[in-house]
């Protein structure tokens, strides 16, 4: 089996890689976050922000990154194209690859109901013969959690410096919103630390946030930390983010937000600690930090979960069974 990856550079899309060479899948990757533009300065920062907000570059850029596309599908036989979000990818190279005989996938890792991504799914979704969304409810989407590969973070060891500087009583790491901001304003007087995007810095948390992290510093963060706060974006649905598999898989206690289908992923009260709202997360946080016996039996519980159910491995062999019936089962 010949695949062609699209995705951009980071450690989900790493985890994907190393499990198709693990199950001896022929894999080829190209990043759609990458400055095209200039090549030879293909991570400069500077330029790819430059790239994503003057619209002209964006779509220069974008039009190098099909050309690509559409170059590497010429000049090999895929059996499958495999885009992680893609919403670079325009249409008709879509087509392009589909008129080759070349069977084309989407998994859709984002909530597709937040605002910037709703209209690009609901139009672009049934441009794939298959596309893969965490969300049970995406019109002609097929449901697909997220993974961990645990090989990749198990890799990953907390030196103890690592362990002195990321142990905190209440940590949240995650992107900015305003929803979040109003959840974490109810436990910020209980020693709670945020990691993230630079937007924190300027909330009324401010004084809170202490930059953002790599994923070797997050897994020190989720491992060293008595409670690790998981709040899903806005608006809700059906599907959990990729964190609800990270924090346990990295050993941490994870108290998060309820979202609906969480029952079928974990075991409530056991595997996972959940909240619905302020008042509830106060009271949990506050539990939960005076019984440290059951934070460990449910931080234990839930790491034997994740690597019994929710490993990258199981989610490719169930992605490809879908495609390839039968093919990796």
């Amino acid at each position: 089996m010949n695949i062609l990856l699209i995705g951009p550079n980071m450690h989900f899309v790493a985890q994907m890689l190393a499990v198709f060479h693990t199950l001896g899948v022929r894999v080829s990757y190209i990043d759609d976050r990458r400055n095209y533009i200039i090549p030879f300065l293909p991570r400069n920062r500077l330029i790819w922000r430059a790239s994503r907000r003057i619209r002209w570059l964006r779509r220069w850029n974008d039009k190098l990154l099909n050309a690509l596309i559409i170059k590497r599908i010429m000049r090999n036989s895929f059996d499958l194209v495999l885009i992680n979000k893609g919403m670079t990818v325009f249409p008709t190279t879509l087509r392009a690859i589909r008129d080759r005989g070349i069977i084309t996938a989407n998994w859709f890792v984002d909530n597709p109901n937040v605002e910037e991504y709703k209209y690009w799914v609901d139009s672009n979704a049934s441009l794939y013969d298959f596309f893969f969304t965490f969300y049970d409810g995406v019109s002609k989407g097929i449901f697909l959690p997220v993974g961990v590969d645990n090989s990749f973070f198990e890799n990953l060891r907390v030196n103890p410096a690592s362990r002195a500087r990321y142990t905190h009583k209440l940590v949240f790491v995650g992107a900015y919103y305003p929803e979040r901001e109003s959840l974490l304003s109810a436990v910020q007087d209980l020693d709670l630390i945020i990691y993230g995007s630079k937007a924190w810095g300027a909330s009324s948390l401010g004084k809170l946030y202490r930059g953002s992290l790599m994923p070797e510093q997050f897994k020190a963060v989720y491992e060293c930390s008595d409670i690790c706060i998981n709040i899903n974006a806005h608006p809700p649905v059906a599907g959990v983010n990729l964190k609800t598999f990270e924090i346990p898989m990295c050993n941490g206690f994870q108290l998060s937000d309820y979202r609906s289908g969480l029952e079928k992923l974990f075991e409530i009260g056991k595997e996972i600690a959940v909240f619905h709202d302020e008042k509830e997360l106060r009271i949990k946080v506050e539990y939960y930090l005076a019984h440290p016996k059951e934070r460990e039996a449910i931080r234990e519980a839930g790491r034997k979960r994740v690597l019994a159910d929710h490993t990258m491995m199981q989610r490719i062999r169930t992605l490809l069974n879908t495609i390839f019936p039968n093919s990796y089962v």
